[in-house]
């Protein structure tokens, strides 16, 4: 506890001191050395996000979790005997803009590997870019299916997929029915018309049918939508007891929780993360977001129960140094980033293809420092028809009991389980 203290203080004065980044100029070069120079004190990595457009705000706390982490790496000596300076660099949540933008990193910045980003249409973009260059790619945040499936040498995935979601949302009906005997056997299913929306849905379907659950509706609506009161009333004809919407936009979000409870739909909402589990979704319902659970695919609620005081004492730093807890967005950033800078650390060199291997065969374990603010274990293999896909990631399920998230799947990694049932009657 007293290294690792020291350590945070160590970590305050480079916070001082340290650089935060830069998006820098987005123009193109013909300037294509690949060399990525990695033979002096310092070594650069990208981390590609929204920081502008409709995702900015939550590319604004995936910044910070990344810059976290490279902070607490830097205060222990950094990786492989270098200092780490991560490049920020704005894809404005679109696929052409984060191409161009890793391009740049890559043959003018001269990175040797690159995070990010939440959107999964970009993360789709930027796989092949970064094989083209070898370049190792370790996915932040994006959870759609696709971008594993093509058997890529170069990207990684330590976090959640579209089935981990979709499995911790039946984790949820699982508990309600052991906790409370109601069983859930018939699901609505409501998803933005997108990447990650269409992504999703698909894997609710199969997934749901595999537990021999109903789906009574399936629709998708248009990103932006002004009214959602002729889908409303579609879900309350269905029969469904819960349903699941898939929004990345966060008006979305707001406009169809509320009108949920304008027309007194008696259907319990289990949500799909995203914009859905930042602070600013809570704050602007109130008490109208109590009962609604979803995805939080990292909350720190596990902290003190699996992994001790030493997480409670670094995840405090964060909160210290930021002003509010991680939350699922910095969290998953800092799982992202410690699982590529272990792998850096760990490996024989700092060439892409050194760290490539290195992440083929690292193993973090839940007794490493490393693992203190993981809910997981961290090892790659093949899942499904995913290739470097983290085999033992799953996702954390939250519910809003008390206008605040309180993670209540999966039991094993919770000192208790808080969860709320019913959460709406006729009566409302």
């Amino acid at each position: 506890m007293k290294k690792l203290l020291a350590l945070l203080l160590s970590l305050c004065m480079i916070l001082a001191l340290a650089a935060c980044g830069s998006s820098g100029d987005s123009s193109t070069s013909d300037d294509t050395d690949q060399s990525n120079d990695a033979s002096g004190d310092t070594v650069k990595i990208g981390c590609i996000l929204a920081l502008s457009g409709g995702s900015a705000y939550i590319g604004e706390l995936e910044r910070e979790g990344v810059q976290y982490c490279v902070d607490y790496y830097n205060a222990k000596g950094g990786v492989n005997g270098k200092q780490i300076e991560v490049i920020f660099a704005d894809s404005t949540g679109t696929p052409d803009v984060a191409v161009t933008e890793l391009e740049r990193l890559i043959t003018q910045e001269g990175i040797i590997a690159v995070t990010g980003p939440f959107n999964s249409s970009v993360a789709v973009a930027m796989a092949p870019i970064c094989e083209k260059y070898s370049v190792p790619f370790v996915i932040l945040g994006a959870a759609t299916i696709e971008v594993l499936e093509q058997g890529y040498q170069y990207t990684f995935r330590p976090g959640n997929t579209a089935d981990t979601n979709t499995q911790a949302l039946i984790g949820i009906c699982d508990t309600i029915e052991a906790k409370y005997g109601d069983k859930i056997t018939d699901v609505a299913i409501l998803y933005a018309n997108g990447e990650w929306g269409v992504s999703q849905s698909e894997s609710f379907k199969t997934l749901f049918a595999d537990a021999g659950m109903n789906v009574v509706f399936n629709e998708s609506f248009e990103i932006g939508t002004s009214d959602f009161s002729s889908i409303i009333t579609k879900l309350k004809e269905s029969g469904a007891q819960v349903m699941v919407p898939v929004i990345d936009n966060f008006s979305d979000a707001v406009l169809f929780s509320r009108q949920m409870k304008e027309y007194k739909a008696n259907i319990a909402m289990l949500a799909c993360g995203g914009v859905i589990v930042l602070p600013e979704f809570i704050e602007t319902l109130g008490d109208d977001a109590n009962g609604i659970f979803s995805t939080d695919v990292w909350n720190a609620d596990f902290l003190e129960y699996l992994r001790g005081e030493e997480a409670v004492a670094l995840h405090q730093g964060y909160v210290d140094e930021y002003g509010h807890k991680m939350g699922e967005q910095a969290g998953m950033a800092w799982v992202a980033a410690v699982t590529l800078l272990e792998a850096m650390d760990r490996a024989e060199g700092l060439t892409g293809e050194q760290i490539k291997n290195s992440l083929e065969t690292l193993k973090i374990t839940g007794d490493e420092e490393a693992a203190l603010l993981l809910p997981y274990e961290i090892e790659f293999g093949q899942v499904g028809n995913m290739v470097n896909q983290n085999i033992h990631a799953f996702s954390m399920a939250s519910q809003v009991i008390d206008q605040e998230w309180h993670s209540v799947y999966p039991d094993e990694i919770l000192a208790d389980n808080p969860l709320v049932w019913p959460v709406i009657s006729d009566a409302e």
